[in-house]
């Protein structure tokens, strides 16, 4: 079972007061929006519905602003004041059978889940009654209203899609593509295509994205399980970039990036021979040919303007991060239990750990190409460590194993 830990609440406190870090012009005062925020209700990690006092959201915001996403960790339990029985794994499992099987009752879920996760059948049936009862309340439809941001970078919607196919002599392959759009210009700020539409595909996506174009303040999202993932609420939260995530079945909330789509299916895959192409890098050399293009055509909407013109209008208002603190943004970060031989295992890859680290739980950080892998001790010391290599093992005097031979 999954352990609820400090960096899920962090991120529960990142989410409330997103907002007003990335788009402080939209409220009166800052106390207005601490007001406005303690009115709203929140889900806790635990799945549990909060609401949290202006003066605790006033600190929160407070010490953001000087220590950054790590400040918002508390070193404490932080199971404190929550029923413990309530995983947000066990929270989230009923809640994606529920969407996939509406007519699933609370036995079936309960026999489905318990297989996997320990916890009782009453826990369950309390989160499904919970779940159904605000499915069930006849909300009045929202009045939708086209819109449109003022600056380029205020928001980029992004969103997959299903793409071409790769054919070879074993068949044919499903390839898919993932895109960025800003609201204001229209400009395509990020566009590639993958063998599958996965979280580290997307995060290839969005620092390429924000690398070549600056940050976006908020990013505007679907609910699919990539763009959902903790390591995407990590990142955006060390970035500094706010999460939006559109309602259910509400497919006008991404218009702009669903008609993007459109688009491209519509001439540059109408245009193409998929046996033309012998891997990804040729369909990705093809379509940063057909993004270009998009990017310097006149726009209906932007009054006779490219996207790249009307980008160009905000040049001064965009936000450019450092390549150094880019990468370090954008490592990913998990837990291991390093084995009695120093071996931890990162995707069913091997890497070799100083000796010191043998048995301990440790905190590794690794970019999503594997190119770099680091392991963090305690004072946040982070040492670089290689794939394990048995031959080279082999060979290695085991009494003279030290960190320096590592």
């Amino acid at each position: 079972m999954k352990n609820i830990d400090e960096k899920d609440y962090a991120l529960l406190k990142y989410s409330i007061i997103g907002p007003l870090i990335t788009t402080p012009e939209a409220y009166s005062s800052d106390h207005d929006f601490f007001r406005l925020a303690a009115e709203k209700s929140y889900v806790s990690p635990s799945g549990e519905t909060i609401k949290v006092s202006a003066s605790t959201i006033q600190r929160w915001y407070y010490t953001y602003k000087k220590e950054g996403f790590e400040g918002l960790i508390i070193k404490r339990r932080i199971d404190y004041g929550v029923p413990r029985k309530i995983s947000i794994e066990v929270f989230h499992e009923v809640e994606e059978i529920i969407k996939q099987y509406p007519r699933m009752k609370a036995k079936d879920i309960y026999l489905q889940i318990s297989s996997k996760i320990k916890c009782s059948y009453d826990t369950i049936n309390r989160i499904y009654k919970n779940i159904k009862e605000k499915d069930n309340k006849n909300i009045p439809n929202k009045q939708m209203l086209r819109y449109e941001l003022a600056h380029a970078n205020d928001v980029w919607c992004a969103d997959s899609s299903a793409g071409p196919y790769l054919y070879s002599k074993d068949g044919k392959q499903r390839l898919w593509i993932i895109a960025f759009i800003d609201d204001a210009s229209r400009l395509i700020t990020g566009c590639k295509i993958f063998d599958s539409d996965n979280t580290v595909n997307l995060m290839s996506t969005l620092k390429s994205a924000i690398s070549l174009n600056g940050k976006p303040k908020v990013l505007n999202m679907d609910n699919g399980k990539n763009y959902r993932s903790r390591q995407m609420a990590i990142i955006a939260a060390k970035l500094g970039v706010s999460l939006h995530y559109d309602p259910v079945k509400t497919p006008q909330s991404k218009a702009k990036i669903e008609r993007f789509f459109r688009t491209l299916k519509e001439h540059w895959l109408a245009s193409i021979n998929y046996h033309d192409f012998k891997s990804i890098d040729d369909y990705q050399i093809s379509l940063n040919n057909y993004v270009s293009l998009y990017n310097n055509t006149i726009h209906t909407s932007l009054n006779g303007k490219t996207p790249i013109e009307r980008r160009d209008i905000d040049a001064s208002l965009i936000k450019y991060i450092d390549k150094d603190k880019l990468d370090k943004d954008f490592l990913f970060e998990i837990e291991r239990k390093v084995s009695f031989d120093s071996i931890v295992l990162i995707d069913t890859r091997e890497y070799q750990v100083p000796p010191k680290f043998a048995r301990k739980r440790v905190k590794i950080k690794y970019s999503f190409d594997f190119k770099t892998v680091l392991i963090v001790d305690e004072n946040e010391n982070a040492y670089e460590i290689r794939l394990n290599n048995k031959v080279d093992n082999s060979i290695t005097r085991r009494t003279r194993l030290t960190e320096d031979t590592l």
